[in-house]
C-alpha cells in the first residue's frame, strides 16, 4: 500500500514563491492619514480663495451710498508739512456690514492723498479719501463726505472706562462713554439718555441707526440700516478734540468727496491714531481695479 503524505500540496507549483516587503501596520496608517491632511489642506485652500474673491467682487456690488465707514488715520496729516499729492491711510476700525451679509472687515486700507494747502489765517487743508483697498490686487474707488473727527485723546478716552471698579474686569464689561456723548454699557445697549440707540458688537464697538445732528444728516439714500459706529455716537457730528480745527468742506458737494479743513494753528497735526467717521457718497462698481 502507498503511503500518502500529509503534507500540504504546493502553492507554488514550482514557480519562484513571490517575496513581499513587511511594512508595519502603524506606518501604513500613518501614510494614509499624511494623504488625507494634505487633501484636506489643498481643498480649504481652493474654498479660501474662491470666498475671497467672491467677497471682493461682492464690496463692489454692495457699497450702498450713506455707508458709514469708521477709520482710523494710518498717517499723520500735517498742514505746515503736507504737499499735493502726497498720499495718506487709514484702516477699516470695525467690521463695516453691507449688503447680502458681507462684511467689509476691520482692517481694510482706505487710502487718499491730499489736495491743496493754502497757508493763511485760517489755514487751509484739502483732502480726500477716495480708494478701499481689500486686498492688494483689488480695490474699489469711492467718494466719501467728512461725518466727524476725533482727536487720539478722544479715542483713547472712548476705548477705556472712565472710572475705577470697571478698570481689572474683561472689557465685555466696561461701561464706556462714545465720542458725542452717548453710553455703552458692556458687551449691551447704546443708549442716548433713556432710549436705546444701538448695541455693542463682538470685536468692540458699536452699531447703530445714524441719527440727524446740525450739519450732518440720518438717513441718506434710503440706506436706513444699522451702521458701523465703533466709539463714536449715533448723532456724532462735527470735530472732537481738536479745538482749533473746523470743518468747511465736508464733501457732500461739488467738489464731491473732497474734504476741506481749517486752522489758525499753522502747525495743525492730524496724528495717526485718530478716529474718522466718513460717509459713502458714491462707489464706482466699474472702476473695480484687479491687477495680477
Amino acid at each position: 500500500m502507498l503511503e500518502h503524505s500529509l503534507a500540504p500540496p504546493s502553492l507554488t507549483d514550482g514557480r519562484q514563491t513571490e517575496k513581499r516587503a513587511y511594512v508595519p501596520e502603524n506606518r501604513l496608517e500613518g501614510e494614509y492619514m499624511k494623504r488625507i491632511v494634505l487633501l484636506l489642506a489643498v481643498f480649504l485652500a481652493a474654498v479660501t480663495v474662491l470666498h475671497a474673491q467672491n467677497q471682493e467682487t461682492s464690496y463692489a456690488t454692495n457699497m450702498l451710498d450713506g455707508t458709514i465707514l469708521p477709520v482710523q488715520l494710518s498717517s499723520t496729516i500735517s498742514l505746515g508739512k503736507a504737499v499735493p499729492g502726497q498720499p495718506i491711510s487709514a484702516r477699516i476700525a470695525q467690521d463695516v456690514p453691507l449688503e447680502n451679509g458681507v462684511v467689509l472687515r476691520r482692517g481694510t486700507k482706505v487710502l487718499g492723498h491730499i489736495v491743496s494747502v493754502t497757508p493763511g489765517n485760517p489755514a487751509r487743508i484739502a483732502f480726500t479719501f477716495d480708494k478701499v483697498e481689500y486686498s492688494k490686487s483689488n480695490s474699489v474707488s469711492v467718494a466719501t463726505d467728512l461725518r466727524a473727527l476725533a482727536s487720539t485723546l478722544e479715542i483713547n478716552s472712548a476705548s477705556l472706562p472712565n472710572t475705577g471698579p470697571d478698570r481689572g474686569t474683561p472689557s465685555v464689561w466696561w461701561n464706556t462713554v462714545q465720542v458725542g456723548g452717548e453710553g455703552l454699557y458692556g458687551s449691551g445697549p447704546l443708549t442716548h439718555g433713556d432710549q436705546v440707540v444701538g448695541h455693542w458688537v463682538w470685536g468692540g464697538g458699536a452699531v447703530g441707526q445714524v441719527e440727524e445732528n446740525g450739519k450732518c444728516r440720518g438717513e441718506v439714500a434710503g440706506n436706513g440700516r444699522e451702521q458701523a459706529l465703533w466709539l463714536f455716537s449715533t448723532d456724532a457730528c462735527g470735530v472732537y478734540g481738536y479745538s482749533n480745527v473746523a470743518i468747511e468742506h465736508a464733501g457732500r458737494t461739488s467738489p464731491e468727496g473732497e474734504i476741506t479743513l481749517t486752522s489758525t494753528n499753522p502747525n495743525l497735526k492730524i496724528r495717526a491714531g485718530s478716529g474718522i467717521l466718513l460717509r459713502v457718497v458714491k462707489s464706482s462698481p466699474a472702476d473695480v481695479r484687479q491687477t495680477s
